[in-house]
């Protein structure tokens, strides 16, 4: 079965522009800075006061980004790797519709 992500369309579509694998790559890098960002800011609306302070008291970084996990899990019934492929899927997709504009 093909993988019909939005990340995988949008790289198809730079390949069929001519695009270099260097340019492929700064794409990429955007898109991972780009959903960082995203995931960043849905995780700090998603959370009150008090539970970023619950967070922000743990002083493992791992015991931290289980507990960060957990609470999103349980808020959103989504995994934080979930978010990230639906951020970073979003955003090639729109990345897709542009590049099909200009076609």
């Amino acid at each position: 079965m093909a993988d019909t992500s939005g990340i995988v369309r949008w790289i198809e579509l730079l390949k069929q522009q001519g695009k270099t694998e260097e340019e492929i790559q700064n794409a990429l890098m955007d898109l991972k800075n780009m959903s960082s960002l995203n995931v960043y800011t849905t995780l700090a609306i998603t959370f009150t006061e008090d539970e970023l302070k619950q967070i922000e008291s743990i002083t493992d970084d791992q015991g931290a980004e289980k507990k960060v996990e957990e609470m999103f899990l349980a808020k959103t019934g989504m995994s934080i790797a979930d978010l990230v492929k639906s951020v970073q899927d979003g955003v090639a997709g729109h990345a897709v519709q542009q590049l099909q504009k200009k076609s």
